[in-house]
Order: C-alpha cells, then sequence, then structure tokens
C-alpha cells in the first residue's frame, strides 16, 4: 500500500503524540522507530519513481511494438495488390 506524504505526516504526528503520552517523552525505541519509519518513506519514495520511469519505458515500447505492426500489416497490403495486378 502506497501512502501519500500528507498521510505519512499525519501518521508520524499521531505517532509523536502517542508516544509522548504514554511517557511524558519519545523513548529510545520511539526514535529508533521513527527513523525507520522515515527510512522507509524514503525507499518507497524512490520505489514509486522507479515504477513510474520503468512504466513509461514499457509504454514507449508497446507503442514501438504497435507501430512495427502496423507498418509490417500495410507492406503485406501493399505487396498483396501489387501481386494481383
Amino acid at each position: 500500500m502506497h501512502y501519500g506524504k500528507k498521510e505519512t505526516g499525519l501518521f508520524l504526528e499521531d505517532f509523536l503524540k502517542m508516544s509522548s503520552q504514554m511517557d511524558g517523552k519519545t523513548d529510545e525505541r520511539s526514535k529508533l522507530l521513527l527513523e525507520r519509519l522515515k527510512m522507509l518513506e524514503a525507499e518507497n519514495s524512490s520505489l514509486v519513481l522507479e515504477n513510474e520511469q520503468q512504466r513509461q519505458q514499457y509504454e514507449k515500447c508497446l507503442d514501438e511494438i504497435a507501430n512495427q505492426v502496423v507498418q509490417a500489416l500495410l507492406a503485406q497490403k501493399v505487396r498483396r495488390a501489387g501481386n494481383r495486378t
């Protein structure tokens, strides 16, 4: 599941509030979890960007293949028309 920056930011705020309510301060474990969450968020953003780039490359390849198929069909049609005369 992909969370946007807004959702992640709200989650972080809630997490910090909850942590501070538990013992009056953010303990070491909470800091480590928050750090890990930030690292995962950065990794997720990187993967989303990479996915988008791969999707664009895939679409470009599909367009090129479709163009080649159309060209082949047109060439075949021209050959058939030439053979009839």
